[in-house]
């Protein structure tokens, strides 16, 4: 017997295939752009990182992404010179990260190259006809159910 469920027509359906789309579409962009292995969730180190120093936690919080995951990230950025790690004076038993120079060159091309995707999907929603009014209304759903999801995590 088939079934007529559609996971996919729901809302949860829908953010999960924007999500999809949105890596494969910013990995291609960055790689194009001669950030081949740039990834959203290493663009949000590199951006966090690159206002203050933050412990792995806070990074962690900061972008809703699991403690392990980000670790196996920051492992990464660390073989590639692009962090640096540091004892806490806080905290014994944590780091402090930050950027590294070569880090600071990183983040500065990588913002180049997500503000031009930004505005490369800010002129293909026009095109679409989807006006300013409407974008910002979806902006600012997206982040109340940011807060939402974010807030059952605790």
């Amino acid at each position: 017997m088939m079934s007529d469920w559609k996971p996919h027509d729901s809302l949860m359906g829908r953010i999960f295939i924007l999500n999809n789309l949105l890596q494969a579409r910013s990995q291609s962009y960055f790689k194009s752009n001669g950030l081949g292995n740039m990834s959203l969730t290493r663009v949000g180190v590199l951006a966090l990182l690159g206002s203050q120093s933050r412990t792995p936690s806070e990074l962690a919080d900061q972008l809703h992404i699991s403690r392990p995951s980000l670790a196996e990230v920051i492992r990464k950025m660390e073989a590639e010179k692009l962090l640096a790690r540091r004892g806490n004076p806080a905290d014994a038993r944590s780091d402090i990260l930050t950027l590294t120079s070569q880090g600071m060159k990183v983040l500065k091309k990588a913002q180049t190259c997500f503000q031009a995707a930004g505005g490369k999907l800010d002129r293909q929603l026009g095109k679409a006809g989807i006006d300013p009014a409407a974008i910002e209304t979806t902006r600012k759903t997206l982040e109340k159910l940011i807060r939402i999801l974010s807030a059952g995590e605790k």
